[in-house]
């Protein structure tokens, strides 16, 4: 399956000029997700595979037990949600606030823009935000952890090798039901640490702890290698939005910096 080129970030017109005044995503925590079963999900069905593996009780069964113990109760680290779907109509209804409003915007962002910011800005290398990587909705398949490569690694020691890879496993995967989100993520792995505080790494928003993803003008050399201004390559008015009032927005804020503003579209969607 190849990558897309672009990914879209369903939201409100004014979660959209935070985003821009800040020049930065905000991540959430994985366990605080909208679907609080999502953790759950992920380890019960690694529980599955490890039963279709073979795993019978022997010298290493007692640490595969000890890798899922790990990760129902150190499991952290936060994401950023994206998605392949364009002008989705449901993606509009469950993450553009559409249904009942006139506020839903959707900010398209280059990929190859978002992987020069995760991998080359300091602050995003240092809070270790990843490429985006694709959700997987067949949690069938889990490649890098059949039976001999676990057993393996425990008999090294390598318990925390394990927890580290089915830790990102689990935050790739997701109950088929919401195949139609197509989403993306960035994950950023491990929770809060002192350092942030002097980096000023991360946001509190009612009580949770957000880790900055920074898309900012504030580096030349990266904005130079950037194809679009804050790698936004588009920006899409809601079933419901004022087209002329997100164009209007668009024109003045990025005059201030000198460069021209992303394509404005309205989605073809007539009502919602």
């Amino acid at each position: 399956m190849s990558e897309p080129s672009e990914l879209w970030h369903y939201t409100t017109f004014d979660s959209l000029t935070a985003i821009l005044q800040s020049q930065s995503l905000l991540a959430t925590d994985f366990r605080a997700l909208n679907d609080t079963q999502e953790f759950k999900y992920g380890i019960n069905v690694l529980k599955e595979i490890f039963a279709r593996e073979g795993f019978a009780p022997s010298d290493h069964f007692e640490k595969v037990e000890d890798v899922l113990s790990d990760l129902e109760t150190r499991c952290n680290g936060q994401i950023i949600s994206l998605s392949e779907a364009r002008d989705s109509l449901s993606m509009w209804r469950g993450y553009g606030g559409a249904v009942g409003g006139n506020q839903a915007v959707a900010i398209v962002f280059n990929v190859e823009d978002l992987k020069t910011l995760a991998q080359e800005h300091l602050e995003n290398k240092l809070s270790h935000f990843s490429d985006p990587q694709r959700v997987r909705y067949d949690a069938s398949f889990l490649p890098q952890l059949n039976g001999t490569d676990v057993r393996t690694k425990l008999a090294e020691g390598g318990h925390m090798s394990v927890v580290c890879q089915v830790d990102d496993w689990i935050k790739l995967s997701k109950n088929d039901a919401f195949r139609e989100e197509k989403e993306y993520r960035l994950l950023c792995r491990g929770g809060i640490v002192s350092i942030d505080r002097f980096r000023q790494s991360y946001q509190v928003v009612n009580g949770e702890f957000r880790k900055i993803f920074r898309l900012s003008f504030d580096d030349e050399k990266i904005f130079m290698k950037l194809k679009k201004p804050l790698a936004i390559k588009e920006l899409w008015a809601g079933p419901k939005m004022n087209f002329d009032k997100l164009e209007r927005y668009a024109e003045n804020y990025f005059f201030q910096f000198g460069c021209g503003r992303p394509d404005i579209k309205q989605s073809r969607i007539p009502f919602i």
